[in-house]
Parts: structure tokens; sequence; C-alpha cells
């Protein structure tokens, strides 16, 4: 895994967190700061969030942070769910659960 940048590339970090909240993902915590986020059909990726990590090639890369980080922090409350985006099924339904 790689340690990346809080938010990106300059003006990418609002496309990350729309994709982030709008590409289907499912976040699986596996340990203390630690989540698998299954993307896609076949991808899984290891978020760390002590360590500021992903294993997937965007964040270890381009070292920045990438959609998969970000995924977690919104399903955790940690980050905010961009406005007036339609959210993947499944962290709306975890966003719901948590008010």
């Amino acid at each position: 895994m790689s340690a990346t940048t809080p938010e990106g590339s300059e003006g990418d970090g609002d496309a990350v967190a729309i994709r982030a909240a709008t590409e289907p993902m499912i976040v699986v915590p596996n340990a203390p700061g630690m989540f698998d986020v299954y993307s896609g059909e076949t991808a899984i990726y290891t978020v760390d969030l002590v360590q500021g990590a992903c294993e997937c090639p965007d964040a270890m890369y381009r070292g920045r942070e990438c959609k998969h980080q970000v995924r977690v922090k919104q399903a955790i409350g940690d980050a905010p769910v961009p406005d007036g985006v339609r959210l993947d099924p499944t962290l709306a339904r975890r966003r719901d659960t948590q008010r």
C-alpha cells in the first residue's frame, strides 16, 4: 500500500468525492482502521485509514487520496457526501441507518 496526500490533486477532490459517492462499492471493516472495498465486478482493495493508504493503482501510482479511501470515510461519516448527486444505494442505505 502507498501513503497518499489528502484530497489528491488540486481541484480533483470534488470529482473524487463524487465518484466515491456515486459508483457502486461495498465497504466492509476487517480490522481497526482497515476496510475492504469491493469495487466494480471483481476488484477488492484494502484501505488503511491509519496509514492513509489504499492498494488501488490510483492511490499507489498517483500519490493521492483515491475514491476508495473517500468512500470509506463517507460510509463511516468522516467525510461529507456531495450535495445533489445520486448516491450509490449501498451508501444511501448506510447513511439512512446512521441517522
